[in-house]
């Protein structure tokens, strides 16, 4: 044992082996709390801990999460970084400790020096959110800022959508007025995913005056859409075709129906069926083309859509557009009474 705490790598191992050990067998696992404990006496803050991750989740012993505070706090005097990490959960959360943002703040700043902090996005937003709605603290906008642009070094578009900025209710403190400037900054230096708040703010009229030429501005710089919203292009495309605050552009509509269903082709039955109205008529600026429609049609029904599923049944009952073919009308028919029947046992 004396070998083992003098740092004798051969005994240390040993410990090891009785880690290896303890996964099978109860006794063994009190034979590694002892040592453990007397590695701690050494100092060793791993021991440490290892001691912490014990009593946390009750590992040969009772749970007891004040006692893995303990362990994580003398580990964290010797600068061990998996127990501050801990550290700073534990205070975020509430977990063996009351919620304090303030000390959660303090290990967080203590993790940033060591790691890549782009692995707690979500950590460094929740303690803007502490921040800024008096969890367990005073508000404190300046401190929010602060954790808010932490995140947004690596990701703004979370901060508009889980409304970060904004916050959710009436009583909650609100960073709207600074919101544009925000986001503008992050996007001149070259975080991008800004471009995609900043688009959400002047669709939704949030922190901002509606402006839809504005929003549709932002959004056309997004050059990868694959890891945003498909519902804001369905808006943009139902903008556009509708004229609503913007000039009627189906070209534009059309653009936008078809990148969400680039982006997410088993989500956009809605975008496909809105595809085919466009082209079984021609709308607006764009040209009449009944194969493109009927295409459409029939991969918006594949995919579900009674409403797609209706209107093939239709024309091919009618012979509007196509060829009658009344076995076609039957079968989609069918298909869209399937679909009823089974839409209404749920």
């Amino acid at each position: 044992r004396m070998a083992a705490l003098m740092g004798n790598l051969t005994a240390k191992n040993i410990i090891e082996i009785i880690k290896y050990c303890s996964k099978e067998s109860y006794q063994y696992k009190q034979i590694l709390i002892d040592w453990l404990k007397l590695s701690a006496e050494y100092n060793d803050s791993n021991a440490m801990y290892d001691l912490g991750e014990i009593y946390r989740t009750g590992d040969g012993v009772e749970k007891n999460l004040k006692l893995a505070i303990y362990w994580y706090k003398k580990a964290a005097e010797f600068d061990n970084e998996d127990a501050i990490i801990e550290l700073a959960y534990a205070y975020l959360y509430g977990k063996g400790v009351d919620k304090n943002p303030d000390k959660a703040a303090h290990y967080f700043q203590q993790i940033d020096d060591f790691i890549d902090t782009s692995d707690y996005l979500d950590e460094m937003y929740e303690l803007g959110r502490m921040y800024l709605n008096c969890n367990g603290t005073a508000i404190n906008v300046d401190k929010a800022i602060y954790w808010f642009k932490k995140a947004a070094v690596y990701n703004c578009s979370m901060l508009y959508y889980d409304g970060g900025i904004y916050g959710d209710g009436e009583d909650e403190p609100r960073l709207g007025d600074n919101a544009v400037s925000f986001f503008s900054e992050y996007y001149n230096c070259g975080h991008y995913d800004s471009i995609y708040a900043l688009g959400c703010m002047y669709l939704h009229g949030e922190g901002v005056e509606k402006n839809a030429y504005k929003a549709s501005w932002w959004f056309a710089r997004i050059d990868e859409w694959n890891d945003y919203d498909i519902n804001v292009m369905f808006e943009l495309a139902k903008m556009y075709r509708k004229g609503e605050t913007i000039e009627t552009n189906t070209f534009k509509a059309v653009l936008w129906y078809s990148k969400a269903i680039e982006c997410d082709y088993w989500e956009c039955a809605e975008a496909m069926y809105q595809l085919g109205e466009i082209y079984i008529e021609g709308e607006g600026n764009v040209d009449q083309d009944i194969d493109e429609a009927i295409e459409y049609y029939n991969n918006a029904a594949e995919l579900n859509n009674l409403k797609a599923m209706k209107k093939l049944a239709e024309i091919y009952y009618k012979g509007e557009y196509v060829q009658q073919d009344l076995k076609e009308a039957c079968h989609w028919f069918d298909k869209a009474m399937s679909k009823i029947s089974y839409d209404n046992r749920k």
